[in-house]
């Protein structure tokens, strides 16, 4: 299920794991490209385009649609 989306907020934080208390390593900044690799209820498991950092992003922050990018 790779995706690419496009951020279309100011920043998105980005988790280790698909826990809050797993800790927030990097946020993804407006305009930057990310794929998704896994949706669950409460879960995006993404990687970043830039440097291919995989990480968890909260479903429920996502409050407007992101924009598909279609190659």
């Amino acid at each position: 299920m790779q995706n690419s989306y496009y951020n279309n907020y100011t920043s998105i934080n980005v988790y280790k794991n698909n826990s809050i208390s797993s800790g927030l390593t990097t946020q993804i900044l407006y305009g930057e490209k990310f794929k998704l690799i896994k949706k669950t209820r409460d879960w995006w498991k993404i990687k970043l385009n830039n440097d291919k950092y995989i990480g968890f992003i909260k479903k429920k922050n996502l409050k407007k649609k992101l924009l598909i990018i279609i190659k």
